[in-house]
């Protein structure tokens, strides 16, 4: 007559799911945003450990792992001594786990992107027999994740070997079949500027000062990181130039006889040309003009302030006009521009007293 233990089936508990792409410390079953398009079914690649407690009242004589329709990781059982023949060695109650390399793993354990059903299955016995009584099963659903997040630069980026100046406006499509983790903007090496945690797909777009950035050579980088961990970045060159070109030089010449004349000078040519010298990443000169001629618009508080001079050019940095406003002073300050905008402020002006009227002498 053997004696039978009726009595509860084992537990297991505390199950964990944890991976490298999320960190070991993260139990990925315990974080309420990390769920792919199936409701309650997280999503993980990787190398995974799957891990949980397991006890009985008694004796446990199996602890299994397996992947429904594919294969056994792991089974301890409830196996005879051989030191003691005749009597059972229980397997130990407590934590077991089991290493999944959903990627890189062998035979049929490395599996294509889906969802897989993983099963810890527990059983127990009678004290001081190998006969299975109960057993518990536990199912962990889980979308099994691989494959990258696409990233890609969108709309107002600056284009791919751009010269860029004061603030830019990053734009990128996100997007990853099951869902993303976080996405990130922001320059190479130095810092990211917008960071979002799980964000919807889509595009997302960011403010970048580049005055608080180092001139020269950057990069603009993008990451995309998905539920299961996958990162995907992308990156596109700019150069840096928030420093305004410098005027290095100033001449004021009468036209046609190219006599030069001296600020503060005095002229009597109707026409002139200034020769505009600067810094080598000048693109454009603009003028402040203003005169002491009564009747003209043109003063100090309300100069003629044409942002570009090459309607009146033949070269860049060549100025032709002629004094329309009449005789009087005149004065002219000049800023450089560069291709992104920046401009140097306005000079101290070049002042010449216009003067065409001959003396007059008494009779």
């Amino acid at each position: 007559f053997r004696r039978v233990l009726f009595r509860s089936p084992p537990t297991i508990t505390n199950l964990k799911v944890t991976s490298p792409n999320w960190g070991d410390g993260y139990n990925i079953l315990n974080i309420p945003n990390h769920q792919s398009t199936v409701s309650g079914r997280p999503t993980v690649g990787g190398n995974l450990k799957v891990s949980a407690d397991f006890a009985d009242d008694v004796i446990l004589t199996n602890v299994i792992s397996y992947l429904p329709g594919r294969g056994f990781f792991d089974q301890s059982e409830y196996t005879p001594t051989p030191v003691n023949n005749g009597t059972w060695q229980p397997v130990p109650q407590g934590n077991y786990s089991v290493a999944w390399d959903t990627k890189n793993g062998v035979d049929w354990r490395a599996v294509p992107d889906g969802d897989y059903t993983f099963m810890f299955e527990a059983r127990d016995g009678d004290e001081g027999q190998n006969q299975h009584q109960n057993s518990t099963t536990v199912p962990v659903n889980l979308t099994v994740d691989n494959t990258a997040p696409t990233v890609a630069f969108t709309g107002t980026t600056p284009a791919d070997g751009a010269t860029v100046s004061g603030t830019i406006n990053v734009q990128g499509d996100f997007n990853d079949v099951n869902g993303l983790m976080n996405t990130d903007i922001g320059i190479h090496a130095i810092a990211w500027y917008c960071h979002t945690d799980w964000p919807a797909v889509g595009t997302k777009s960011c403010s970048i000062d580049t005055t608080t950035l180092p001139e020269g050579p950057q990069q603009i980088t993008m990451n995309g990181r998905d539920k299961a961990g996958n990162t995907f970045q992308v990156f596109r060159s700019i150069t840096v130039n928030n420093d305004p070109p410098v005027i290095t030089g100033t001449t004021f010449n009468e036209e046609p006889s190219g006599q030069s004349v001296l600020t503060n000078g005095f002229t009597d040519s109707q026409n002139f040309v200034f020769n505009l010298s600067s810094t080598g990443d000048t693109t454009r000169y603009q003028l402040k003009y203003w005169n002491d001629i009564d009747g003209s618009p043109y003063k100090e508080a309300s100069p003629w302030n044409p942002s570009d001079l090459a309607g009146y050019s033949t070269g860049l940095g060549v100025y032709h006009d002629n004094f329309t406003q009449g005789n009087g002073k005149h004065y002219f300050s000049f800023s450089a521009c560069d291709g992104t905008g920046n401009c140097s402020d306005y000079g101290a002006p070049f002042v010449v007293t216009f003067d065409n009227v001959d003396p007059s002498v008494p009779v």
